[in-house]
């Protein structure tokens, strides 16, 4: 047995120490294998191809698709088709032409599972967008996956947080999935549905609103559908605030833009206590009906019934005013 030093006494080794030695060693090498490698340093061949896939992301010039194919067939040659490279590489190009080709997402989510596992960031993405939109719009009833889409939601909220739009965007997408299953279809015409409506949207505004950017799809089909909703309900305010938000010009509006929504955003500015600008709205848009649609048409006369009620509104307000003027006057 070979004879080593220990606190300056020569002899075998204390018992354990050879074992102790042999468990670190297989410790330290199992975390060197479970830990990524480099691509800066330890391995070029790998980080030429990620700082292209990171450029085309972060730069997203025109022709990304066609540049995300050709990175996928170099990686696929270089380092094989289910390299986790390769696969988030061809996630990327499938995202990136799935208006033109939508079934390229579904056929590669399972080598993303399998090759990236459940909780990496694209394989979440990936998911989100798939089911969260098969929910809210697909085929058949939305309760079909309600399941999968709140798992999904689970890892979003863990490995990319509640705010972040991926999982604000599951979010949306289970909430119409969720009033599919009620039965109620968005822009609901009367009071009931609406208020159904209300109640499945509203709790996600503050989020899209603090997370989303303004153009966000999500945050414009949020408050396009709470505009709509407030109207058949009676909530003017709020009807008047979104449509605003949504039409920042209602002059633009009322002289060129459609026709029902100009009323309907009209009359909100004027149901919810501006009927001096409502009146002055109204102007351009009966002008364009009885050019375009005739005086009997139905619009023509919603619109001359709301101008009329505008006018009725004004008169009692000019009389509360001269009212409450006499009354201050004679100290009443």
């Amino acid at each position: 047995m070979t004879q080593v030093t220990h606190g300056g006494r020569s002899g075998p080794p204390p018992a354990g120490v050879d074992e102790a030695a042999r468990t670190a060693a297989a410790r330290d090498a199992r975390q060197r294998a479970g830990r990524p490698r480099s691509t800066a340093v330890g391995d070029p061949v790998r980080a030429m191809p990620e700082r292209r896939l990171t450029l085309l992301l972060e730069d997203s010039p025109t022709d990304l698709a066609a540049r995300l194919g050709v990175l996928v067939t170099d990686l696929s040659e270089e380092l094989g088709a289910h390299d986790a490279l390769t696969v988030r590489a061809a996630y990327h190009r499938a995202m990136s032409v799935r208006r033109h080709s939508a079934p390229d997402p579904e056929r590669i989510l399972p080598r993303m599972v399998r090759v990236l596992g459940l909780e990496h960031p694209d394989t979440i993405e990936a998911r989100a967008t798939y089911v969260g939109e098969a929910a809210a719009h697909g085929p058949g009833g939305g309760r079909r996956y309600e399941a999968e889409l709140r798992e999904v939601i689970e890892h979003a909220d863990r490995v990319l947080g509640v705010g972040h739009p991926v999982t604000v965007t599951a979010r949306h997408h289970l909430t119409g999935a969720l009033q599919r299953g009620e039965g109620n279809g968005a822009g609901a015409e009367t009071a009931a549905p609406a208020h159904a409506e209300r109640a499945w949207l509203a709790p996600l505004l503050p989020d899209p609103d603090r997370r989303l950017p303004a153009d966000s799809p999500v945050l414009l089909d949020v408050r396009r559908r709470l505009a709509h909703d407030a109207w058949p309900v009676g909530d003017f305010g709020t009807a008047a605030r979104l449509h605003l938000w949504l039409y920042p010009d209602p002059e633009a509006l009322a002289a060129h833009g459609d026709a029902v929504m100009a009323h309907r955003v009209v009359r909100s500015i004027g149901e919810a206590g501006d009927p001096y600008r409502a009146l002055e709205l109204l102007k351009p848009l009966l002008h364009r009906l009885h050019l375009t649609a005739g005086n009997t048409h139905w619009l023509t006369q919603e619109a001359t019934e709301t101008r009329d009620e505008l006018r009725r509104a004004l008169r009692a307000d000019r009389r509360s005013e001269r009212g409450a003027g006499l009354t201050r006057l004679f100290g009443r």
